[in-house]
């Protein structure tokens, strides 16, 4: 009895055997595939990465980072006591992004699109005869009319 016992798991120990060898061989052929695809990965993210700047190449000549979003100021309503305070923030957010407000009509587009209520039909109705392109942005809240030429 004691001789079966041992021959069965003798049988058992063979199994277990042979599924480790046959899962090391799979572990082997993963791992080579995992090494080729590293190297496939690497190849493509070198051939789309720019090349790198010359050494002779100042700072000065390295792109700029990207301007930071900023944050919108609140909706304006056409609440006089707050439009000091909108107009300040909006001029805030045109320092901070120059390169997004690089044009009046961006300016103008900008405020616009944050007024609401009475602040809004005051805007279509002074701004929906005219060309934005021909809008001075200093001009468009005050006395002037606005238009450029």
């Amino acid at each position: 009895m004691l001789r079966q016992v041992f021959s069965q798991h003798e049988v058992l120990i063979g199994q277990h055997d042979q599924s480790i060898r046959t899962l090391l061989e799979y572990n082997q052929t993963l791992m080579q595939q995992v090494s080729q695809l590293t190297g496939q990965v690497a190849a493509l993210l070198a051939a789309s990465l720019p090349a790198p700047f010359p050494a002779a190449v100042g700072p000065a000549a390295l792109p700029r980072p990207p301007e930071s979003r900023g944050t919108d100021p609140d909706p304006y309503s056409g609440q006089s006591s707050l439009c000091r305070g909108f107009l300040f923030q909006c001029s805030f957010m045109f320092l901070q992004c120059p390169a997004r407000f690089d044009s009046d009509s961006a300016k103008i587009r900008y405020i616009c699109g944050l007024l609401r209520g009475r602040a809004l039909q005051w805007a279509e109705a002074r701004l929906s005869n005219t060309t934005m392109d021909n809008l001075n942005f200093e001009m468009v809240g005050g006395d002037g009319d606005g238009d450029k030429g």
